[in-house]
This record gives C-alpha cells, sequence and structure tokens, in this order.
C-alpha cells in the first residue's frame, strides 16, 4: 500500500514540477522511506498512548534513531517487515525495562562492544560517506552515546534501546556475510 502510494505521488510530483532535479523514481524512493518513518513513528506512538507511556515512547525513539543513524543496522527488504518489525521493538523496550533492570550495566557493556567492533554497519546507501575518516567519527560517536548513557544519565530505557539497536548490528553482519 505505501509503495503504490509513493509511486502516484512521485508521479503527480514528476508531472506538476517539470524543472524538478528528481527523477520519479528517486522521489519515489524518497517519499517510501519518508512514509515508512512517519508509518512507524504513529503506530508506535498510537500503541504508546493506549498504554499511557507517550514519555516513554519519546525517549525510546529518539535514542533508538540517534544511535541508529551514527551506526547503522540492519535494513529489511519491505517497507512492511520495517515498520512491523521497528514498531515492535519501540514498543517491546517499554515494555521490557521493568524486568531486566537488573541487567543494565551488562547490557551497557555489550552494547559498548558491539558498537565498537561492529558500527557503522549498512549505512553506506543511506548517507554520504565521502568525508575523510567518516567512519571513524560515526563509531565514536556511537560509543560515546552509550558510554555518555552508562556513565552519566544511566537511563535504563536508553540503555535497553541501545542494546536493541547494537543487536540489529549483529544482524547486518550476519545478513552482509550471506
Amino acid at each position: 500500500m505505501l509503495n503504490k502510494i509513493a509511486c502516484y505521488t512521485s508521479s503527480f510530483l514528476s508531472n506538476t514540477i517539470q524543472d524538478s532535479k528528481y527523477t520519479a523514481e528517486e522521489l519515489e524512493y524518497g517519499i517510501k522511506i519518508l512514509l515508512n518513518n512517519i508509518s512507524i513513528l504513529v503506530i508506535s506512538f498510537l500503541i504508546s498512548y493506549l498504554f499511557n507511556d507517550t514519555y516513554s515512547w519519546f525517549i525510546v525513539t529518539a535514542n533508538f534513531v540517534l544511535l541508529r543513524f551514527f551506526s547503522g543496522g540492519v535494513h529489511f527488504k519491505s517497507s512492511e517487515a520495517c515498520i512491523i518489525v521497528s514498531t515492535f521493538l519501540i514498543v517491546f523496550i517499554q515494555i521490557i525495562v521493568p524486568y531486566i533492570t537488573s541487567y543494565i550495566p551488562v547490557l551497557n557493556a555489550i552494547s559498548l562492544l558491539i558498537v565498537l567492533l561492529l558500527a557503522p554497519s549498512g549505512i553506506h546507501n543511506q548517507i554520504n560517506l565521502k568525508a575523510k575518516n567518516i567512519e571513524i567519527y560515526f563509531k565514536f560517536i556511537s560509543a560515546a552515546l552509550v558510554l555518555i548513557n552508562f556513565l552519566i544519565i544511566e537511563s535504563n530505557l536508553v540503555s535497553v534501546t541501545y542494546f536493541i539497536q547494537s543487536l540489529l548490528l549483529i544482524l547486518n553482519l550476519r545478513k552482509q556475510r550471506g
């Protein structure tokens, strides 16, 4: 369904805007990404709202997106799979945190180790990596985010969010190796 909306919208825009520097295919790709992200945010927010936990939703979503931008992670072939898995993870993190608080230091250490070993992963098609040493900077920023939470902020929600996001780096590694 999102593909049809993106296709229709990109066709409409490319026919309406004659001097566009983007092709219909490029517009369609961008619109798919936008619709995908909006779907994840809206669905996960509505679920969190039903459970009266929008504060946790904001913390989890903001930190998930922040670490994912710098560390990367697995990408699914279909928008639907991405929406389902991402929404599930955001809601799952909010639910599971109270039950695993005694494991938070271990999760932080594992997250840091994974990020140091594997980040950035799977971001080469998402952003321009032509800047010199950008991968080192992204690895450093990813590790810094985990360390800042571990040593200063000490948020259980953020710790579990970073742990789950770091596991997506392992999944991406396995996917790349086939």
